[in-house]
């Protein structure tokens, strides 16, 4: 899971037209994917992982899915939107918070992700 979550970084670093979605101030967001957490930082310098860093203080958002919703979301095989919809996953953070990972989540690639 940590080479396909590394993989969208990785993508949403690359693309330049995604930079003028993320904010300045980095937002913190922590996905809890079955037993496991990740904490991604969203800003205009770097998308990055912070799960092998300290854990962040002031954390923006909150996303609980299932591992195997986790992996449809970043293979694009799934929109977040349809997760909470069918209630296979719970957000906490604001709606235009909501709005911009979903974005990335969507964006981050042209291609569908592989691992």
């Amino acid at each position: 899971m940590e080479e396909l979550t590394q993989s969208f970084l990785n993508h949403v670093n690359r693309k330049n037209h995604l930079k003028i979605l993320l904010p300045e101030k980095p937002l913190i967001a922590c996905i809890h994917y079955g037993e496991s957490t990740c904490c991604i930082s969203f800003s205009k310098d770097l998308v990055r992982n912070l799960c092998n860093n300290e854990w962040p203080e002031d954390i923006d958002i909150e996303i609980t899915l299932p591992h195997l919703v986790f992996r449809q979301l970043l293979s694009r095989q799934v929109r977040l939107s349809t997760c909470l919809q069918n209630r296979e996953a719970r957000f906490k953070g604001t709606f235009r918070h909501f709005l911009l990972v979903e974005s990335l989540l969507w964006l981050g690639s042209g291609e569908k992700y592989t691992a």
